[in-house]
């Protein structure tokens, strides 16, 4: 194959010549020059969360008085279906919730055992509180304190 010098070449021949080498260069700047990263757009509509799946955790604190025992709900949901243990086997069932940021004591005589005996604060020392409860999905949650 014989190469022909420019001169020899037709006016066709120079412009397809000269359009291809202009597009090589344009592919070879667009691949070895660092370009801008696309801009993403800011989005301003409202995300819906779905709550039924969020776990939750209880917080609180526990109180506990010569005469009674204590707690304080630091969540902010309310804790329904209570279930409140003294001591691993003195338990009392909550009728209400134990709102959010609300704090609720009973006597001691409220606490009883499977066999009806009460707690007797003479005879046992308060050491430990277990609350059960259900959180917003209806799922169980607890907490534990010890003095």
């Amino acid at each position: 194959m014989k190469v022909k010098k420019w001169g020899e070449l037709t006016l066709v021949q120079k412009i397809i010549g000269s359009v291809g080498t202009v597009f090589l260069l344009l592919i070879l700047l667009g691949i070895f020059l660092p370009g801008e990263a696309p801009q993403s757009e800011e989005s301003t509509e409202s995300i819906q969360v779905d709550e039924t799946n969020k776990k939750y955790d209880l917080k609180g604190r526990a109180i506990s008085e010569e005469l009674k025992v204590g707690v304080e709900n630091q969540n902010d949901f309310d804790w329904n279906d209570c279930r409140i243990t003294l001591n691993d086997d003195y338990h009392y069932e909550m009728d209400l919730p134990i709102q959010a940021g609300g704090t609720y004591d009973w006597g001691y005589a409220a606490f009883t055992k499977d066999n009806g005996e009460k707690f007797n604060p003479s005879t046992h020392e308060a050491k430990r509180i277990f609350v059960y409860c259900k959180d917003p999905n209806g799922d169980f949650i607890s907490g534990m304190w010890e003095w």
